[in-house]
């Protein structure tokens, strides 16, 4: 998710992710590179933090979707649409 989101924060929807699912994988996609961003977002429970534009290197796109899928499977059925849901909210 990007730091820079309209309405709620990136920051502040990542805190509230987190609170409602303690397992589901958060990683923070955006512009802001600053120190204190990167550890705004890892404080509010991202993940990962990683700056754009990303090198190719940046996301192993092949490997990360198959752990992403599997979390998202072991959680229970209601967490699962919570997370869905959240997720096409900002869009």
């Amino acid at each position: 998710m990007d730091v820079d989101m309209p309405g709620m924060g990136g920051v502040e929807a990542c805190r509230s992710i987190r609170r409602a699912v303690a397992r589901l994988p958060i990683l923070m996609l955006t512009v802001m590179d600053s120190e204190d961003d990167k550890v705004l977002a890892l404080d509010a429970g991202a993940d990962d933090y990683i700056t754009k534009p990303v090198p190719s290197a940046g996301i192993d796109s092949a490997n990360c979707a198959p752990q992403c899928a599997e979390e998202m499977l072991r959680m229970p059925t209601g967490t699962r649409r919570f997370a869905m849901d959240n997720s096409n909210s900002t869009q």
